[in-house]
């Protein structure tokens, strides 16, 4: 993609914004960039119309013998005006009456004729140029368009390094501009049929996507590819739809509304992006989430979290607003996997080294006990589960999770697999929560997938599971396996005899490079009984080297060696 940039002291797009490039026209098929107070990207068939746009108000401008339309007057009076003011009286429908002659005059006619891309008579399409030619904002006018890094269509997903930052740019270059006229003529007409003709109102996203899509197929006749961005769309997400369909982003996050979001990638770590998100898609976001938590927001409870899932996507919204967020609302975005890393994807991007995945797939097969811990967002969760994805089909695995599907459903990979959601955010879920972990001795589960150990009761429902003879893999906040044990020694109150029932202990980490973000596996132990009454020793088999910033044995031989098998097909 070739892209001119131009630099402009105005702080808005009126008519004199656009004089340089009158001046000094772009080549063609070039992109534009206009860096002023902000910094923005034009495609090239959007610019096309800008200008024909500006070199018609200039003909009006000269033109002393055009006749008293009112429609000439506004665009007259629009000069000063944004950018789209001055588009919206150009492209306005030429049979609404003057109000001078009383009539739709010629030039009204000439107007729309010259300017828009296409004939058309159909008032959606001639106003759906105006979010048509939106352009697209930028952090910087510095990216790098050379080449994309991947598709997601209908984007382009361009990345860009520059010092220690780097940029996620998703560019709309799927779509050209009739077709994204044809996108919001499109949404026009669902949102209308529905007003008419929906009897009952649905509340869940998956359900008004679902049937957005249906009406896009069958009343406006779209391609199929361009169905889910169409629902989106008429729902307010088109801001964050790459990120929400990119199955590479692991979270996202907006500090306050009207910035730019920055995310985890699973191969570009810590990214700045390309998405903006402005007033009218923060409160879409807001009130979707509000209807999947059935909860209010607002000063008296200015924090709030929901699981929305589609057939796209499954993510977790956590949002804050003032006054328990200072600066404004905050939302973040925790994005679960349809398709989850396997071992040997871990060894493949560098989170564990292969020594130590045959070391754990081996103490698996074993129905040995897996302790995850690490800070949030560690890559706690991602380890777990593909852990458990090595146990043999034949076993039987029952995973325990929050509100949040942490686990994905194996009964598509041949093994046996139940899955139960129980809440924790409340006393009384937390009470059916530990109520239902008791309910697994009767169960026979040769596995159990614990998600997360998120308070007291969770702890003591673990080691009663644990004392039972079950066998389980769970994630938990810590620091270091020794500050783990005493948190559940002191904090928790958990028998210090019951601790000798954990078996392999791994620490989870990030780490800051370069600006980018990387999850490593830094520390693998087994836990070793010494004394009944004292704390078991911790007993390294793997650790973290900081010289050559990878995981090392700590001796000579911890596995049988050979190489790393045991991939769910």
């Amino acid at each position: 993609m070739k892209v001119k940039v131009y630099h402009t002291p105005y702080k808005t797009f009126s008519l004199e914004t656009f004089e340089i490039l009158l001046s000094d026209p772009p080549p063609e098929h070039h992109w534009v960039i206009i860096s002023g107070k902000d910094c923005w990207l034009f495609r090239y068939d959007q610019i096309t119309i800008i200008l024909k746009c500006l070199e018609t108000v200039r003909t009006l401008i000269q033109n002393k013998t055009l006749p008293k339309c009112s429609r000439v007057e506004r665009i007259r009076s629009s000069l000063g005006s944004p950018l789209p003011s001055l588009i919206r009286a150009l492209v306005e429908a030429p049979w609404r009456r003057c109000r001078t002659l009383w009539h739709s005059c010629d030039l009204c006619w000439h107007l729309s004729s010259s300017i828009l891309p296409y004939p058309t008579n159909n008032p959606r399409e001639i106003m759906g140029i105006i979010p048509a030619l939106e352009p697209q904002r930028l952090p910087n006018p510095k990216l790098n368009f050379d080449r994309p890094a991947y598709r997601l269509f209908p984007f382009s997903v361009y990345i860009s390094g520059e010092g220690e930052t780097t940029t996620y740019a998703p560019i709309l270059e799927g779509v050209n501009l009739v077709g994204l006229m044809r996108l919001q003529s499109a949404v026009k007409r669902i949102r209308h049929y529905e007003r008419i003709h929906l009897e009952e109102i649905a509340l869940e996203l998956r359900e008004i996507i679902e049937y957005r899509k249906k009406l896009a197929r069958e009343i406006c006749g779209l391609d199929e590819e361009l169905l889910t961005y169409a629902a989106y769309l008429s729902v307010g997400l088109a801001k964050i739809y790459p990120l929400l369909m990119d199955d590479g982003i692991s979270d996202f996050y907006f500090d306050m509304e009207r910035t730019f979001a920055y995310i985890d990638h699973r191969d570009y770590g810590r990214c700045l992006t390309t998405t903006f998100l402005d007033r009218n898609s923060m409160k879409r976001l807001l009130t979707l989430t509000r209807i999947a938590a059935d909860r209010a927001l607002d000063r008296l409870s200015p924090s709030i979290r929901a699981t929305i899932k589609t057939r796209e996507f499954h993510i977790r919204v956590s949002v804050e607003i003032p006054p328990l967020s200072i600066e404004g609302t905050s939302v973040s975005v925790r994005k679960f996997f349809k398709n989850p890393l396997r071992m040997n994807d871990l060894i493949s991007n560098g989170t564990i080294t292969q020594d130590a995945a045959l070391y754990c797939g081996e103490r698996i097969r074993e129905r040995r006990n897996f302790t995850i811990y690490g800070e949030s967002g560690s890559g706690k969760t991602t380890l777990a589960v593909a852990l458990d994805l090595l146990a043999p089909k034949a076993w039987r695995k029952i995973s325990v999770e929050t509100e949040i599907v942490e686990n994905v459903p194996q009964l598509s990979f041949g093994s046996h697999q139940v899955r139960l959601l129980v809440g924790a955010s409340s006393a009384e879920e937390r009470e059916r929560r530990t109520a239902v972990l008791n309910s697994l001795l009767q169960k026979s589960p040769d596995y159990v997938f614990f998600g997360e150990v998120l308070s007291k009761e969770d702890s003591r429902a673990l080691f009663q599971l644990l004392s039972a003879g079950l066998k389980c893999i769970h994630t938990i906040h810590a620091d270091s396996a020794e500050s783990l044990l005493l948190r559940w020694v002191y904090q928790h109150e958990i028998p210090v005899q019951l601790l000798g029932e954990l078996d392999v202990l791994i620490h989870m980490r990030k780490f800051v490079k370069g600006g980018r973000l990387f999850r490593r596996v830094t520390r693998i132990s087994e836990v070793s009984i010494s004394e009944p009454n004292d704390l078991p020793k911790i007993v390294d088999l793997f650790l973290w080297d900081d010289d050559c910033e990878s995981l090392k044995p700590a001796f000579k031989t911890v596995n049988g060696g050979g190489s790393f098998e045991g991939e769910v097909p």
